[in-house]
């Protein structure tokens, strides 16, 4: 992630593009549940009613994410598409986008019973194509967002515009004179990956676990992702607010340490930048929709995870 943070940081600095944070995602990873930071970038969206309010995270978790893990293996049951579903599971097995199938126990060791909450993978064929879904909507998980902008899907004329606000912008910074040495290239890029590029921050590891069914063994199985999971709402915004990032093979070499160390470091984090920025309690979503407006993105508050308290520690 080192060479797209430091491009990203330079394009960033010569538009003065609004949403600074990008870069230190990049290296850092991105936040999953709890409030999301305003970018400045894309559309904004009106704050939750006072009927409609969000959940903090830490109210899924504890003895409720224990409840929910008991329901999940005992609901667990094979479908029609489990086969393939376990196929393409296990290719990104293959590929290094999520850890090997374990039981619960393993996760229950590393994060603490009760302290992590999987999602639930099924399966979408979409044109002849095999496309697994973590759920998060009808387990509740994407109650625990706080986002306060949603996506834009720009029309063409966006390129046009943005070569000529980068040329306006080199034009003020060296004269008259075009740099002999910079050139403009507009062109598409598909990522290899999607989603799976980008990376978790690692206080919202236990929130990034997937499990279904694995018909070879017979029992509920789950793994870690390494990217975020497509089925969370916070993934669409985060993608979309994205550069791309290295590998996730970097990622899954970094998994064993930082997961080891999650919920350690969850009592020991230093103050969570909502807290720092609104002067809310961390760990209690707002009161009402007037009680609260989203922080700002500011690097030095991107450095620690935004959500953990000393009720997600083992």
């Amino acid at each position: 992630p080192g060479c797209e943070a430091v491009s990203g940081a330079f394009v960033i600095t010569l538009l003065q593009w609004p949403d600074v944070g990008v870069p230190f995602d990049c290296v850092r990873g991105f936040e999953v549940v709890g409030r999301m930071p305003v970018t400045g970038v894309h559309r904004p969206l009106s704050a939750p009613s006072q009927g409609d309010l969000r959940l903090d995270p830490a109210d899924l978790l504890g003895s409720v994410g224990e409840e929910y893990v008991d329901d999940l293996m005992r609901s667990a049951r094979p479908g029609p598409l489990s086969d393939r579903l376990l196929a393409a599971s296990t290719k990104e097995v293959t590929l290094g986008l999520c850890s090997p199938f374990f039981d619960r126990s393993h996760f229950d060791a590393v994060f603490g019973r009760g302290n992590w909450r999987p999602l639930w993978r099924h399966l979408v064929i979409q044109h002849n194509k095999d496309r697994p879904i973590d759920d998060g909507k009808s387990l509740g998980t994407n109650r625990c967002l706080y986002d306060f902008e949603t996506i834009v899907c720009i029309r063409m004329e966006f390129l046009a515009l943005l070569a000529l606000a980068f040329a306006r912008r080199v034009l003020q910074r060296a004269g008259a004179r075009w740099p002999a040495w910079l050139s403009i290239l507009i062109a598409t890029a598909d990522w290899w990956k999607g989603y799976r590029q980008c990376h978790p921050r690692e206080a919202p590891l236990p929130w990034c676990i997937f499990g279904h069914w694995h018909s070879g063994r017979g029992c509920a199985q789950f793994s870690q992702l390494y990217g975020l999971p497509f089925g969370l709402a916070s993934a669409v915004t985060q993608f979309n607010f994205s550069q791309p990032v290295s590998a996730p093979s970097s990622a899954a070499s970094s998994f064993s340490s930082a997961a080891s160390t999650s919920t350690t470091k969850a009592s020991s984090a230093s103050a969570p930048r909502t807290a720092r920025a609104s002067g809310l309690s961390s760990s209690a979503p707002p009161s009402s929709a007037s009680s609260w407006s989203p922080p700002k993105r500011r690097p030095s508050d991107r450095l620690a995870p935004f959500w953990v308290t000393s009720s997600t520690s083992t």
